[in-house]
């Protein structure tokens, strides 16, 4: 995986932080590992899931992404 740099990452970092993980996570939780704002990981998670790449499930207000 490549490093984020000025707030941008690679649909590769998010996926794999996502492989990486036992859990669903939530975008607080991808930002964080990718080094982008909570809005910017919701907005590459969303897009992924448009995509077909990853999962999303909505439980209790909470939205968390899982690959697919």
């Amino acid at each position: 995986m490549g490093t984020a740099t000025r707030g941008k990452t690679s649909d590769e970092e998010v996926l794999g932080v996502l492989a990486d993980s036992t859990w669903p996570l939530g975008s607080t939780e991808v930002a964080e590992a990718v080094g982008v704002s909570q809005q910017a990981a919701y907005q590459r998670l969303r897009r992924l899931a448009e995509d077909g790449e990853i999962e999303r499930k909505t439980s209790g207000g909470t939205t968390l992404w899982r690959r697919a």
